[in-house]
């Protein structure tokens, strides 16, 4: 069954709101708590915040920090003690699996959620869950949006979360890493359909719709995780494979090279030798079997990855227009799963 009409006018709503929701998150106002120097980071998220996570692990990483990510069921399996790293925890909309790190926080050095829950509108349990971690210590970053819900899919908060991740990063390590470019977030949001079709218009008819990869040079690949739930979960296709350009000779293009397959480059605009290593890739190709995508970040790196968010956001509305799936029929059934870190004492034996 196709998406419903009613829930495409709603995701495209969300995403005509994405340039105003990026500029409240440029807000000077906004503020990042400091964490000491030699402060190790343990960084974690689900779904759609796993993207944003696994971002600011590796800005981090890069700024000469010691962080790592962890996924989030690290949190219902037993402790491994006391930890002197802080934990930081990105979860949209608090969902019950983010609270099992919530309830953990006392065990680490410090505790970081950012989110968009607004407590005065939460759900009472989702409400005592934050307050209960405000109570204990932790620290919480109030992002944009205010609302987003009606689908399973995101498109405004995990924009938002890259761009927090960035500037709470530069916070720590302002000398490492130039936030400066953001300012043009806003701008290129509005203009991220216009330039997807672009990019999209030599391809062939349902090529979105095929088996997909996403390809990346270099450490920018970790910060393009979220890029495959997004897909996942607004198109319910088969989660798309994350490679490392060179990695596709070492394996996939065997795999695919007799099967109608398209590639979705994460590139950056003016990088030469980036440039010549998608070009080898096309080079290996079979048209019309193989279809290539090459989408061009206007920001630099490290930023690179939210304009590239922004970019398949905009792909990712184009694809449904032309077919989806209804994801609402499966709604309910991950209860055993999804519903995990709604009871706050769970028995997992």
């Amino acid at each position: 069954m196709d998406v419903p009409d009613r829930v495409r006018a709603l995701l495209e709503a969300h995403a005509a709101a994405i340039p105003v929701e990026l500029g409240r998150a440029l807000d000077p106002g906004l503020a990042f708590p400091a964490l000491p120097l030699e402060a190790g980071v343990v960084v974690t998220g689900v779904g759609g915040s796993e993207g944003p996570a696994r971002y600011l692990a590796l800005l981090l990483q890069l700024a000469g920090r010691r962080a790592v990510f962890t996924p989030l069921s690290t949190y219902a399996l037993p402790a491994q003690g006391v930890s002197t790293d802080t934990l930081v925890i990105f979860s949209q909309g608090l969902s019950p699996n983010a609270r099992l790190a919530l309830r953990r926080a006392p065990e680490h050095r410090a505790a970081i959620l950012f989110t968009s829950v607004d407590t005065a509108r939460a759900a009472p349990d989702v409400r005592a869950c934050h307050d209960a971690f405000e109570i204990e210590g932790g620290c919480v970053v109030k992002l944009p949006p205010d609302e987003e819900s009606g689908t399973l899919v995101r498109l405004v908060g995990p924009a938002i979360a890259l761009l927090a991740a960035a500037r709470f990063a530069a916070s720590l390590a302002p000398s490492q890493l130039d936030v400066g470019p953001l300012a043009r977030a806003p701008e290129l949001a509005a203009s991220a359909g216009a330039r997807a079709r672009a990019a999209a218009r030599s391809l062939p008819p349902l090529a979105l719709h095929r088996r997909l990869a996403f390809v990346a040079a270099g450490p920018w690949l970790e910060g393009a995780h979220g890029l495959r739930c997004a897909w996942l979960e607004g198109l319910g296709a088969p989660e798309p494979a994350l490679w490392d350009v060179l990695q596709i000779a070492h394996g996939p293009f065997f795999e695919f090279f007799d099967e109608e397959f398209t590639l979705v480059t994460l590139e950056h605009a003016g990088h030469d030798a980036e440039s010549a290593l998608f070009d080898r890739l096309a080079d290996m190709l079979v048209p019309p079997r193989h279809a290539l995508l090459r989408l061009r970040s206007a920001l630099p790196p490290p930023l690179g990855a939210i304009d590239h968010e922004l970019l398949v956001t905009a792909l990712l509305l184009h694809a449904l227009r032309e077919r989806s799936k209804d994801l609402g029929s499966a709604l309910g059934s991950d209860a055993p799963l999804y519903g995990l870190g709604r009871d706050p004492s769970p028995r997992l034996a």
